[in-house]
């Protein structure tokens, strides 16, 4: 029996991925994003056994640890069939006997590598004693050729807490989804968990930004990021260019210390500024028939030929809270741009208006990217006491 480090095609597979799906100017993303996770995961144990001629094999399987975590195997590969599986713990005691139907075994030809033999799962175990266990192979008939196992293992701890960022480099700001996920045996903590997360620049004497991640977290439509149970969010929007470190820290039920997880990212220039004028009620003074949202908008550099952009802002008015978009004419560094809000769109939202939660610069060609946003702004002391038109 040797053990080495591992193959890709043996690599045990995370028993959750997460997916979050928002809208596309909502938050600076990547295409893919390497989890940050804490304690940091052992490398799976590799075992290639040469199994000899005879009715039975055995494997050792050596567990570490303090025996609060749990044991989780890759697929089993065989190449000469077994009629039955035995899993042993260090007191000799059976934990399980099952045959390869009854693990839901895959036949060799409908495997990515046939010769390998069949492909068994085997199920994790919780709370394994911390010793010498052995897999136990029972053959079928007829026993007298000599085969190949392969399979990998590993002891995860009971607890672990990840963290996702949608990209490490994004601009002074631009918005950050952070995803953060506790977990309990490999499964989400679908109770409330207190999070603590926080973005400290690099720069010494630095203030961080605490943030708040929570399960329900809304994107520019009002509608949640996710609904995947154990899925914590938080929106960060670095204010100016430079290194940060990002940190979520959790106190896992009875255990001794907290879980902290840190990554750092890079914010560069912001690439454009977005700020709120004014609004301009028209129809006065008998009524309100179209309110004008006016922005100032100055970007770090002219805008390309052909180049589209979008302005969005998510208002709220006394019945509901909706996002309102249009596209907008850049022609130079420095451009004033518009938000016309009909009677209808202010009659929908609720008259009078609220606020605005949050605004957005976008430019959808040559390519798409969301150049920066805007703060909330209170619009309830700048409307005219005025009833809208009918």
């Amino acid at each position: 029996m040797r053990r080495r480090q591992l193959p890709p095609q043996l690599t045990p597979q995370p028993r959750h991925w997460l997916a979050v799906f928002a809208t596309a100017a909502t938050f600076s993303a990547a295409a893919a994003d390497i989890a940050t996770v804490a304690p940091p995961e052992p490398a799976p144990r590799l075992v290639q056994q040469a199994l000899t001629a005879g009715a039975t094999s055995s494997v050792a399987i050596e567990v570490g640890g303090d025996g609060s975590g749990r044991l989780v195997f890759s697929t089993l590969r065989s190449s000469v069939a077994l009629s039955a599986i035995v899993l042993v713990d260090p007191r000799g005691t059976e934990v399980w006997r099952r045959t390869p139907a009854e693990l839901g075994a895959v036949p060799r030809a409908q495997t990515a590598q046939p010769a390998l033999g069949e492909a068994i799962p085997l199920p994790e175990v919780l709370r394994p004693v911390p010793g010498r266990w052995q897999l136990r192979l029972e053959r079928s008939a007829p026993t007298s050729s000599p085969g190949q196992l392969t399979l990998s293992y590993r002891v995860l701890p009971r607890f672990s807490l990840a963290m996702w960022s949608a990209g490490d480099s994004i601009a002074a700001g631009q918005p950050l989804l952070l995803t953060v996920r506790p977990t309990d045996m490999g499964r989400p903590v679908t109770q409330p968990a207190t999070l603590a997360v926080r973005a400290t620049p690099l720069q010494p004497a630095a203030t961080a930004a605490e943030l708040q991640a929570r399960q329900d977290l809304a994107g520019p439509t009002g509608a949640r990021i996710s609904t995947e149970p154990g899925a914590y969010f938080a929106q960060w929007r670095p204010p100016a260019a430079g290194g940060y470190e990002i940190q979520a820290a959790w106190q896992p039920p009875g255990a001794a210390a907290p879980l902290l997880v840190a990554r750092r990212v890079h914010v560069g220039a912001a690439q454009a500024q977005l700020r709120f004028t004014g609004l301009k009620a028209e129809g006065l003074p008998a009524c309100v028939r179209e309110v004008v949202l006016g922005f100032s908008v100055q970007l770090d550099s002219a805008p390309a030929a052909g180049a589209v952009h979008s302005l969005a802002a998510r208002l709220r008015g006394t019945q509901e809270a909706r996002q309102v978009s249009a596209a907008v004419t850049l022609d130079g560094r420095s451009t004033e741009v518009e938000l016309r809000l009909s009677r209808s769109t202010l009659q929908a939202l609720g008259w009078p208006l609220q606020r605005i939660e949050a605004s957005q610069l976008s430019r959808f060609k040559p390519d798409f990217k969301l150049l920066q946003t805007g703060d909330a702004v209170d619009l309830a002391a700048l409307l005219p006491p005025a009833a809208l038109c009918p």
